[in-house]
C-alpha cells in the first residue's frame, strides 16, 4: 500500500532542498523573520550554520514532517489567492 504521507514529505523535503541551491543565505546575516527568536537559535543559524531543519528524535521528524505539511498547505492558499487578485487587477 501507497504511504501517501511519507512521498509527500520526501516531496516537500525535495522542494526545500532545491529552494535553498537556488536561495542560498548570506554569511552571518540577521533576517528580520529571526526578530524575536530564540537567541542561542539565531547565533547557531548565522555563525555556526546549523542546518534548523535537522530533527533528532522520531517524535521531532514527525512533529517536523507536520509542521511542514502546514505551511506548504499555507503556501498553496497564499498563491490561490494572489493569482486571484492577478486575476481582478487584469480585467
Amino acid at each position: 500500500m501507497l504511504d501517501i504521507a511519507k512521498i509527500y514529505n520526501l516531496a516537500l523535503k525535495n522542494k526545500r532542498i532545491k529552494y535553498r541551491e537556488d536561495h542560498p543565505k548570506d554569511n552571518n546575516t540577521y533576517r528580520p523573520s529571526s526578530a524575536g527568536m530564540c537567541a542561542r537559535k539565531i547565533y547557531f543559524e548565522s555563525i555556526e550554520k546549523a542546518d534548523p531543519d535537522v530533527p533528532t528524535t522520531d517524535s521531532e521528524i514527525r512533529s517536523h514532517e507536520k509542521s511542514q505539511r502546514i505551511m506548504r498547505l499555507g503556501t498553496v492558499i497564499h498563491e490561490e489567492i494572489q493569482e486571484s487578485l492577478r486575476e481582478e487587477i487584469e480585467k
